[in-house]
């Protein structure tokens, strides 16, 4: 075990593999949205159903609006949580007969359920007073799982075992100064166990940091066994999990990297040929990430002629191309006084979405009117001088390209497919600035566009009078 501190890289082995491997398609999931309760359902899909933990929310109660909810729906997703709204309107002798309603004869904000069977739902429920206490509650209610280890040699120990198992399990090791195991990646072992063995160090030694070469913590590492050149010796390295490579730690990035490590150097170790095939981990990934994505992108849906890309404006900029979006958004900035212009964008888009390396991709359709909103390409150097732009955006990273001049399907389609294989120069960004209230159709933008073309003409006037003094 002397090499178990060595660490190996991935940086041409994108954690966006599954993608290309096999044709995903993004159909709608049972395991995603939120999902409307009411009494005829409340036993069977929250108490006796599978045991992943419920938020059932009460409509309209707390003042908490159904962006929040969607929001926190989105967050759990992946983590064995589901939410649900229940309507006090047409349930509210129901929720009155379950004890939602308070003294004070207000509802409860949530009630929630544990992880668990029926029994556990049953007797771990509990009524809270806000959202971020229904999140708290229901993410400290999945259980840990993972094998706790203190020294290096229980380490090795375990990484031992792993690769000992039948058929043998990659050790994926959490290093962390918390006392208790995030809800991440409690989630993520409660669900690929089977494919992996899951090991926490909590508030490891200066000797275990240096022993793998880490400065600071958290750190998350899978443990890799290969076969010496004379096939007598196992010798075991590390791949560690990079965030500024992989981005930040979330449940759908950790799964695409221990995805990515398994089916790049799972073969390496001798034993694991006999169940080469066997395994079935590619499969349970596809299904998972089906179920973590799906719903959230326009690609997951039937295609709708009269909606082939939605417009930014200032009442939904919030909700388009939010910073939760997983994937790429595709930003079409044209001039909306144009009306040739836009129903061209359209046209494209339509045809864009055609292209089999487009396809089935998580790739988000927008255009705005970029003549009357010149503020929200301002930060990308777009402006109503060099429309029509086209902007690839990744939200969650923090990345952006833009293009102008000629746009045709196949270049499109080509750079989208490059994003997503890591092959493409990104550039970042901060924020998305603020659409500004703007009456587009009274023509306002044009007035503002005009004016700052006349500052510019004056700037250069009196620079010329300067030159010419």
């Amino acid at each position: 075990m002397s090499e178990l501190p060595k660490k190996m890289s991935l940086q041409t082995f994108s954690i966006f593999i599954v993608f290309f491997l096999v044709k995903l398609e993004f159909s709608l999931s049972t395991k995603h949205g939120i999902v409307e309760i009411t009494a005829s359902n409340y036993q069977r899909v929250v108490i006796d159903g599978d045991k992943d933990a419920w938020i059932v929310a009460v409509k309209g109660a707390g003042k908490v609006s159904m962006d929040e909810w969607r929001k926190t729906e989105l967050d759990m997703r992946g983590l064995s949580v589901r939410v649900g709204i229940i309507d006090p309107d047409t349930d509210g002798a129901f929720l009155k007969r379950k004890g939602f309603l308070q003294r004070d004869k207000k509802y409860s904000v949530a009630r929630v359920f544990p992880y668990g069977g029926y029994k556990i739902k049953s007797a771990g429920k509990k009524d809270v007073k806000s959202r971020l206490e229904a999140e708290t509650e229901v993410l400290e209610s999945l259980p840990d799982e993972t094998t706790k280890v203190s020294t290096m040699e229980e380490l090795q120990h375990c990484v031992r075992r792993g690769y000992a198992a039948k058929p043998l399990k990659m050790p994926v090791l959490l290093l962390t100064d918390k006392s208790i195991t995030s809800p991440v990646f409690r989630a993520i072992a409660l669900k690929y166990s089977k494919y992996f063995n899951f090991v926490v160090l909590h508030k490891p030694s200066q000797e275990v940091l240096h022993n793998f070469q880490l400065r600071q913590t958290p750190a998350i590492l899978v443990m890799i066994a290969t076969q010496s050149e004379d096939k007598q010796i196992i010798r075991f390295s590390s791949v560690i999990y990079d965030p500024k490579e992989y981005g930040g730690i979330s449940y759908l990035n950790l799964t695409r990297f221990f995805f990515s490590v398994h089916e790049k150097h799972w073969l390496d170790h001798p034993d694991a040929k006999k169940y080469k095939g066997k395994v079935g981990l590619r499969e349970f990934f596809i299904e998972d990430v089906k179920n973590t994505l799906g719903g959230e992108f326009e690609s997951d849906r039937p295609e709708d002629e009269s909606k082939v890309a939605k417009e930014i404006t200032f009442e939904n900029q919030n909700r388009m191309c939010a910073d939760s979006n997983r994937g790429l958004c595709l930003i079409y900035f044209v001039d909306g006084k144009d009306k040739k212009g836009v129903r061209k964008a359209l046209k494209f888009f339509k045809d864009l979405r055609k292209m089999s390396n487009v396809r089935g991709k998580p790739v988000l359709y927008l255009w705005i009117n970029g003549s009357c909103h010149p503020e929200y390409g301002e930060i990308f150097g777009i402006s109503p001088h060099n429309l029509p732009m086209l902007l690839f955006a990744k939200p969650m990273q923090r990345l952006f390209k833009t293009l102008s001049g000629r746009f045709t399907k196949e270049k499109i389609s080509d750079i989208i497919w490059n994003i997503f294989l890591d092959r493409e120069a990104l550039s970042p960004f901060s924020r998305f600035n603020e659409i500004l209230p703007v009456d587009c159709q009274k023509g306002a933008p044009s007035k503002r566009i005009k004016r700052e073309e006349n500052q510019d003409k004056n700037m250069k006037r009196k620079e010329k009078k300067k030159s010419e003094k």
